[in-house]
């Protein structure tokens, strides 16, 4: 009896081997590429499926199915849709989370958690980077997270003080604005204030009033909902490329900028020193290329 002959010779086997091997390799085409809307430096808008954003260049595949690459410079904007592809929704209630905007527009999430026992600085609570030690004289806006229901028995009176003149009556001039949870403002300089010895003071401000600067008012943070403070604007730091916001609504000006379909990765200057930031690409809201991060 003749043997049975082999179902494929030895080189058809080696090529489906090849092919097998190839096609468990690869990764699926749609996990490979991240939707994107661009506005391009010209004003021009177009459809991506972003590949990557390393070293300055985009590379992508536009409605066409084109391979295209875009330098930074060539770019206004990357767009990238949130509900419906993947990425996480919005918090339903933003009002709940603190925000922290820097004199130089940058503005992070978190908690105010405590006070330097210097009175200087306040210690912010980031949920990538963990407790930020903060100048109060960099902090443009503060928003306290809400963790309960609003304080509306607090003595401060309801109608403002009027804002302080400066010497020889001209236009007032710069004050700090305070709204409270249960809807009063208040105007004046507010401060942190040293409430040492505790090395961790809880979260509070002291409101001087125009009409009263020796007799500040302690407001401790949860009859805070919002404060606004007249620091000058600061500029930005060296070497920024691109604005980077993020969907939960974080905002920072960005160098070192690489995107790809799983991974955002940036360095941000916060307060003076540089933080390396590694989040989920999914978590990018927007990129704005500029040459000063604002």
């Amino acid at each position: 009896m003749r043997p049975p002959a082999p179902l494929l010779t030895g080189l058809a086997a080696a090529v489906l081997a090849a092919l097998l091997a190839a096609l468990l390799a690869a990764p699926p085409a749609a996990a490979a590429l991240l939707p994107a809307d661009a506005l391009t430096a010209a004003g021009e808008p177009r459809v991506l499926r972003l590949a990557a954003l390393r070293s300055g260049v985009v590379t992508a595949f536009d409605a066409e199915r084109n391979l295209v690459r875009l330098a930074r410079h060539d770019l206004a904007v990357l767009t990238f849709p949130g509900p419906g592809t993947g990425a996480p929704e919005p918090d339903p209630d933003p009002a709940a989370a603190g925000r922290l905007t820097l004199t130089d527009g940058q503005r992070l999430s978190g908690r105010w958690t405590a006070n330097r026992p210097d009175g200087q600085s306040l210690i912010w609570t980031h949920p990538d980077l963990g407790e930020l030690t903060v100048r109060f004289d960099a902090v443009a806006e503060l928003r306290p997270a809400r963790d309960a229901d609003p304080v509306p028995d607090h003595p401060p009176p309801a109608t403002p003080p009027p804002a302080a003149s400066t010497p020889g009556g001209n236009a007032p001039a710069p004050s700090d604005r305070l709204t409270l949870t249960n809807g009063e403002a208040l105007t004046g300089v507010v401060t942190l204030g040293a409430t040492a010895p505790n090395p961790a003071p809880a979260p509070a401000l002291q409101l001087a009033p125009p009409d009263a600067p020796d007799a500040p008012l302690v407001l401790p943070a949860a009859a805070v909902a919002h404060l606004t403070l007249a620091h000058p604007p600061a500029p930005v730091a060296s070497g920024v490329t691109a604005r980077v916001t993020l969907r939960r609504g974080d905002r920072y000006a960005a160098r070192d900028l690489t995107l790809d379909a799983d991974r955002l990765t940036f360095v941000a200057v916060l307060a003076g020193t540089a933080h390396a930031f590694d989040l989920p690409a999914a978590a990018a809201a927007e990129i704005v290329f500029t040459a000063d991060g604002r």
